[in-house]
């Protein structure tokens, strides 16, 4: 659990600071405003795509090990890679789990918004971008929720049952039944529907996409414009 290992951290650093501080100029008010605006959807302007060539089994999965796939890929015109390079690629998150967020906050695929914030922040500001594209490119959905942010939904809940079962869940519970089960936030406001967050609590609560890298196991020797994967497929919940 290391987003919640860090917020535990980042609260004891406050708690420190505002008393040696008096509690002087020792501030955690993060705020994200959110404004849903009815305009068009913007799709952005990406140039420059990579091409995947191929994509195949090596291994198949067996008592063994687990299935091993290579994929062939296209760099972008006029790009190359050299020898220890990685190849990073910016993922997106699930389409039916961005969906499971629109339908939970009431949203829809062209359900523009525009969003400002106190802090520095991650997401784009001050102008409209579709929420199905803030979902889809800019958060990650599927980590598994941490102790404080169940902590806080357990706060919003208007059912004392539900109020109850979160903040067991935030104690001994936890790790057998959410991070061993990898449930996330959407998962607990679809489990306990009496907790009331709104969607800027939702974006405030949720880390920013991070990009993945990935070991080349090929050589530019042998194109320097085609990369080439290895890796393993694992079965298990995202």
């Amino acid at each position: 659990d290391f987003f919640g290992s860090f917020e535990s951290w980042k609260e004891n650093l406050l708690q420190v600071l505002r008393k040696d501080t008096d509690g002087k100029n020792v501030t955690n008010d993060e705020k994200l405003s959110i404004e849903i605006v009815n305009l068009t959807r913007n799709l952005g302007q990406i140039k420059d795509f990579g091409t995947v060539l191929q994509n195949k089994i090596l291994v198949e999965a067996s008592e063994i090990g687990p299935m091993k796939r290579h994929i062939e890929i296209k760099l972008p015109t006029g790009q190359t890679y050299r020898s220890g390079d990685y190849l990073a690629v910016l993922p997106t998150n699930p389409i039916e789990t961005v969906f499971r967020v629109l339908k939970q906050f009431q949203l829809n695929t062209n359900s523009q918004i525009k969003i400002a914030s106190s802090t520095r922040t991650f997401f784009p500001t001050n102008s409209p971008m579709s929420a199905f594209d803030i979902l889809s490119g800019y958060v990650e959905l599927n980590q598994p929720i941490s102790k404080k942010q169940i902590e806080i939904l357990a706060t919003l809940c208007k059912d004392k049952n539900e109020q109850v079962n979160l903040t067991n869940l935030a104690g001994d519970a936890y790790e057998k039944e959410i991070l061993d089960k990898r449930i996330s936030l959407l998962d607990i406001l679809e489990m306990y529907r009496s907790c009331e967050l709104t969607f800027s609590q939702y974006l405030r609560m949720l880390p920013s996409l991070h990009i993945r890298q990935y070991s080349i196991s090929s050589s530019p020797l042998w194109n320097s414009e085609i990369v080439t994967l290895t890796y393993d497929v694992h079965c298990s919940p995202s």
